[in-house]
């Protein structure tokens, strides 16, 4: 019996030896690290630094009062480059898809028959939606194109486009597990219009005016893959019987839409895609310590209303005059995507920060971060945030920083 008792004494005596041993090594480490450096305490543990280096732990700031927020508009952008084409109404919205095929026939072709292939991505609202598509009277420039101009300097006569009334074709979606939409165009309108030498044929396609729209494919969608709208023609030469086929994508393809209601621009700041806006923030920062770093900006804000099309989603960009930044510039950060139910977003700022302190030694006017919305994405809308003056002060815009004060040894005179 005391055999075994001894036994298993020696045993806890090695176990406590095996936990304590390495307990005292990592304390005589620090113990002789701490005769070359400076101890701080913090929530994490210990942080060992030379001692000529030392600065202060991150410190949090908030920024209430801005030196300017500004909203500034510009016209309707253009929307050809997305990877859908829209066509229907959603709300105050409305939407066309605009075609472009280009076609190279021999000069005694003529058409027997003529497909046009539309291939779903999305859909929302009441079904069927009725579609009919109509022969555009002028062509357009896929990047330049909107509802009001088919291209730059070159302004519809009517908006939303130049178009022969009378339908080429037409044809229902119903859903049911269909993802495209088959229309049968008028050969004889293709045949007159062919006849006349053209080798752009350039269709407007309209829905039914109920809420209701459907996302196409685009020709952006998969660049690498010949996917798009398409076109079949069957033709056969003047006095022959063989027939051919001439298969073609589109060419060309955009979005051209119309907002038709009212935003309360005058109450709130208002981001948006259609009506098209930014909003610019400026903040003074010289309250921070000179050469402090920026770990973390977040700008706070709180939503007053939207319209959303789809989806909607906006991010940052930097500026140094308050002029609209183009949607081809990249934004600094994440995206963010804005829900119905949403009431405040927070954005990250920390790089917009991080860059406009960065050029701040070469550039003596403003400084700006800008939210926009996201255009390649964004078909329409719009997103209202409440403004500075607005009168629940805990909805107004705020900006929250985390920074750390430069270290000693990097500080002017040392």
């Amino acid at each position: 019996m005391s055999e075994l008792k001894f036994k298993k004494n020696n045993r806890v005596h090695n176990f406590i030896n095996f936990i304590y041993l390495p307990v005292f090594f990592l304390f005589f480490i620090l113990s002789l690290l701490s005769g070359c450096t400076e101890t701080t305490r913090n929530t994490s543990g210990f942080v060992l630094l030379p001692s000529d280096v030392i600065g202060g732990l991150p410190e949090e700031k908030e920024f209430h009062q801005a030196l300017e927020i500004t909203e500034v508009a510009s016209a309707p952008l253009n929307k050809g480059d997305m990877t859908r084409v829209f066509v229907g109404r959603r709300s105050d919205f409305l939407m066309r898809s605009a075609l472009d095929f280009r076609i190279d026939l021999p000069e005694d072709a003529e058409i027997v028959s003529g497909v046009l292939h539309l291939y779903v991505l999305g859909v929302s609202g009441e079904l069927p939606i009725n579609l009919s598509v109509h022969m555009l009277e002028r062509n357009f420039e896929e990047t330049e194109v909107t509802y009001q101009r088919a291209s730059d300097g070159q302004p519809w006569s009517t908006p939303g486009g130049d178009f022969i009334s009378e339908p080429l074709g037409s044809a229902s979606f119903e859903g049911n597990r269909v993802d495209t939409v088959v229309v049968e165009l008028d050969k004889n309108a293709l045949n007159d219009y062919l006849s006349t030498g053209v080798i752009d044929l350039p269709f407007i396609i309209l829905a039914d005016n109920q809420n209701s729209y459907l996302g196409l494919v685009a020709r952006e969608y998969s660049p690498t893959q010949p996917v798009a709208s398409r076109l079949d023609l069957i033709y056969k030469l003047s006095g022959g019987t063989t027939q051919s086929l001439l298969e073609r994508r589109a060419l060309k393809d955009a979005t051209i839409a119309q907002f038709d209601g009212t935003t309360n621009g005058d109450e709130y700041l208002i981001v948006g895609e259609l009506p098209s806006s930014q909003v610019f923030f400026a903040y003074d920062l010289s309250a921070l310590p000179p050469l402090a770093m920026v770990n973390q900006a977040q700008l706070h804000l709180w939503i007053a209303g939207r319209a959303i099309v789809d989806s909607f989603h906006v991010g940052v960009h930097t500026a140094h005059e308050l002029s609209f930044v183009p949607p081809e510039e990249l934004f600094l950060g994440e995206v963010r995507g804005v829900g119905m139910a949403d009431s405040s977003i927070i954005m990250d700022v920390t790089l917009a920060f991080q860059r406009l302190i960065l050029e701040g030694p070469g550039h003596t006017g403003p400084n700006y971060i800008v939210l926009s919305s996201f255009s390649r994405i964004n078909v329409a809308g719009f997103l209202g945030i409440y403004p500075p003056e607005a009168q629940d002060i805990q909805r107004r815009p705020y900006l929250k920083l985390v920074y750390t004060d430069a270290p000693e040894a990097a500080k002017p005179g040392k």
